[in-house]
């Protein structure tokens, strides 16, 4: 491991088969790939919402600078939404498609789900939308409509062990049964 290289980015999932759990989840969005434009993946902090977003983009083969995160929590008023629209219409810089990934999309002031619901409803072919929450509840019955949602879980125990034992095998590190447990009881928690 490169000594800047962090463990989660190191072992973040590079395609549908990498990523653990949430197996018939993973299966229902390949099949609904490309015919749906637009998902919503909601859940609890840190279950993998933002990664199964950015598998979505790598399953369809969009170049990195097609791929545009926005950060809701930073970009919640209506001119952010105008902007984001306005781009949509443009054609994508490194292949056929492009993604938006709006991460706590849930923030989103009313104003600018308005600005955003034809867009979503009707996007051009070679745009995808995917809304990622901790909060689907707030999402506005319009916006959740026009969205295939998916409920992103957190690993189950079995998962975690996996996950635990192959970042062991890949650092060459051992790790102790109790602290293998203590990871796992931390994971039961979460």
């Amino acid at each position: 491991m490169a000594e800047s290289e962090e463990l989660h980015l190191l072992y973040r999932p590079r395609n549908f088969d990498e990523y653990l759990g949430n197996r018939v989840l993973k299966e229902g969005v390949a099949s609904l790939l490309p015919r749906t434009h637009f998902f919503i993946f909601y859940g609890a902090k840190g279950c993998g919402k933002t990664t199964l977003a950015r598998l979505v983009a790598s399953h369809l083969k969009i170049a990195s600078m097609d791929i545009h995160e926005i950060d809701a929590a930073d970009k919640t008023g209506v001119d952010d939404a105008r902007l984001l629209k306005s781009s949509v219409g443009y054609a994508p810089l490194g292949g056929k498609n492009k993604i938006y990934i709006i991460d706590e999309i849930h923030r989103l002031s009313k104003q600018a789900f308005d600005s955003l619901l034809k867009t979503l409803e009707e996007p051009p072919s070679h745009a995808y939308f995917i809304g990622c929450t901790t909060d689907f509840q707030t999402i506005p019955i319009t916006i959740k409509d026009r969205a295939k949602c998916f409920e992103v879980k957190p690993l189950s125990l079995r998962e975690a062990e996996t996950l635990i034992d192959w970042v062991c095998d890949g650092e060459g590190i051992k790790i102790s049964s109790l602290v293998k447990q203590t990871l796992l009881d931390h994971c039961e928690g979460m």
